[in-house]
């Protein structure tokens, strides 16, 4: 703090704040605490178990509501192979941190422009080549993140296949 009028606790004016990175926190929204059966949370869990199981908390709601419908359907269908879901977790969280990092920017750069234009006076050139760049930059990331999400589809699709094969009994499989 600068100066005798110190808003912190205690006089102290130092103040040492953690916070978890959106990677971590969508970790534990899709995986929960952990992947012992004891560990709780993690939609992907609550979705396997949603026959008297845990309801979805206000955050996880709100995590599946921010995120594409996609990714949902995604995550819906890891459900039901759990031992193939920490498989394709780890890239899924990767695939959400990315989405929604593109949608907090997008939101940024929406206000940054709405607070210049407010004020009736022109954007500067300059710093119009950086936010179209930026938005560039995004996209290109949006575009990967979609191809991702089409990978991750395919590879889902081709478990699902490999399963129902090893329980169709031979007599059964068409020629």
């Amino acid at each position: 703090c600068e100066g005798g009028e110190c808003l912190l606790p205690d006089g102290n004016n130092k103040q040492t704040v953690t916070f978890k990175g959106l990677r971590t926190r969508v970790r534990e929204m899709v995986l929960g605490t952990g992947t012992r059966a004891g560990c709780t949370g993690g939609i992907l869990r609550k979705m396997a178990n949603r026959d008297g199981g845990d309801a979805f908390t206000s955050d996880e709601q709100k995590f599946i509501d921010a995120t594409s419908p996609g990714a949902y359907g995604l995550l819906r269908r890891l459900s039901t192979e759990m031992q193939s879901a920490a498989l394709v977790a780890d890239r899924m969280v990767d695939i959400l941190s990315t989405e929604l990092t593109s949608r907090i920017v997008d939101e940024m750069f929406d206000t940054v422009r709405n607070s210049v234009t407010g004020t009736g006076r022109p954007l500067d050139s300059s710093m119009l080549d950086v936010m179209r760049d930026t938005r560039q930059q995004i996209n290109e990331e949006r575009r990967v993140t979609g191809e991702s999400i089409a990978g991750i589809a395919s590879l889902i699709d081709l478990q699902q296949n490999i399963v129902q094969a090893l329980r169709t009994p031979i007599f059964h499989k068409t020629q």
